[in-house]
């Protein structure tokens, strides 16, 4: 079950991120700060603070391309998650495309985009028709402030079979 806001209704465009459209592509926490969502609509993004409650003065903003923004990241990705435990990056899918993008360095990692999925490396048997959603640190579905399970040190700590394992069951 995806955990939703409060009002049942669904995100974007209600009282419970106001400013943030609906139809959106992606969404996904900070993996650092604690109280920042970036939410991605074609080639705009939203960052919405949750201590505040708004979405912060100037966005959207343009990103990809010759933006300068999120460099190396297509515009329309299909879904974000933060990486489960360097608290520094953000994995965006796109077709069957995966990218890695570390928000310290303002800069996309070396080595990506590359394949995922099924017969390769990266996040075997997840599908590649994903849709905007989000995970937080330890693969639960939806940041923290959804209603996932914060980490805690045995989720964080588990070895690469702990992290395919939680993923799958996410998957069912």
């Amino acid at each position: 079950v995806q955990p939703g806001p409060p009002d049942g209704k669904p995100y974007g465009n209600t009282s419970y991120f106001p400013g943030v459209p609906a139809g959106l592509d992606a969404a996904v926490s900070h993996p650092n700060d604690g109280k920042s969502i970036y939410f991605f609509k074609n080639s705009e993004y939203w960052k919405y603070d949750m201590a505040v409650g708004a979405v912060l003065h100037g966005y959207p903003k343009k990103y990809g391309g010759s933006t300068g923004l999120w460099p190396g990241i297509p515009a329309s990705v299909d879904a974000a998650m933060p990486h489960w435990n360097d608290g520094s990056s953000i994995f965006f899918f796109k077709g069957q495309s995966v990218y890695k993008y570390n928000i310290d360095s303002g800069a996309s990692e070396q080595g990506y985009p590359r394949l995922y999925g099924t017969g390769t490396e990266d996040f075997q048997g997840v599908p590649h028709n994903l849709s905007a959603g989000g995970f937080n640190r330890c693969g639960e579905t939806g940041p923290p402030q959804f209603g996932a399970k914060p980490c805690s040190s045995t989720c964080c700590d588990g070895d690469e079979d702990d992290r395919r394992r939680r993923l799958s069951r996410d998957g069912d």
